[in-house]
């Protein structure tokens, strides 16, 4: 039988996880869901005590995307763990001009669509986060309406997208938020001082500002690469949406915690 994205995604329901708030249906679309729920839990645990270490945040990520597992599924659970730990190593390794490449063995439509959503991203700022989602979201039909590709890679593809799209918005909004647990945190960590007048409106933001496109890319390419991985590995995973995406926000939360919070020991 030949499977197609609409075969295998229908409108499901993931009974194996949960969001703890905005409790959507969730398919492909709107995977980026799981996103802005992982680190509104984390902003809520920091808004009492900080992190006082880059091992104390890469615990806590990794405790919340691990509570996404059923509690009975220590293997899910561990990969929570192993993930964050991988994520983090892959941005204290990486390179400041390191460029972003998609994985070789996705399918070819699919791997062109996603080097476009890179190029998209890599322009992000907070003056043109709608037009940038505007893209993205044009991108992710495209993907959707995609025929004659694997449908394991094109799912990949259509919940990637939806997680670049909710992390742009997502930490823009937070950033720009003066009354978000993790604002002090960001301004401290980058040095950024960003109230600070210089001349007219130019602000020390203009010289200093967190960098939006490298936490999305980040966020991006973690879900598409340890999704992939996770496929090639096991290929019965595209009859199981819910187990694929806990494998999807298990590379992306803990690559955008990394860059977005460069805490050094």
């Amino acid at each position: 039988m030949k499977l197609t994205l609409a075969t295998i995604l229908g409108i499901v329901t993931l009974t194996n996880a949960k969001l703890r708030k905005n409790n959507r249906r969730l398919v492909a679309e709107n995977a980026g869901a799981y996103h802005t729920d992982a680190f509104e839990q984390l902003a809520k645990k920091y808004s009492t005590a900080r992190p006082q270490s880059k091992l104390d945040l890469m615990m806590d990520i990794s405790d919340i995307v691990a509570n996404y597992c059923p509690s009975t599924d220590s293997s899910c659970r561990s990969n929570a763990y192993a993930a964050t730990l991988k994520r983090f190593h892959i941005q204290e390794t990486a390179t400041k001009h390191s460029k972003t490449v998609v994985p070789a063995d996705m399918d070819a439509k699919v791997k062109s669509a996603l080097r476009t959503v890179y190029s998209t991203l890599s322009k992000l700022d907070q003056n043109n986060v709608d037009s940038v989602i505007g893209k993205l979201d044009t991108i992710q039909k495209k993907i959707t309406n995609m025929k004659n590709i694997n449908p394991a890679h094109q799912m990949i593809g259509v919940a990637a997208v939806s997680v670049a799209k909710e992390s742009s918005s997502y930490w823009i909004n937070v950033y720009n938020d003066k009354g978000h647990p993790f604002t002090p945190m960001l301004n401290e960590i980058h040095d950024n001082g960003r109230h600070l007048q210089v001349s007219g409106n130019l602000t020390i933001q203009n010289f200093l500002p967190l960098n939006y496109s490298a936490i999305v890319t980040a966020d991006t390419k973690g879900a598409v690469e340890y999704s992939i991985l996770a496929v090639n590995t096991t290929p019965n995973l595209v009859f199981n949406f819910a187990e694929l995406l806990l494998k999807l926000i298990a590379g992306s939360i803990p690559a955008s915690a990394a860059v977005a919070f460069e805490i050094r020991d």
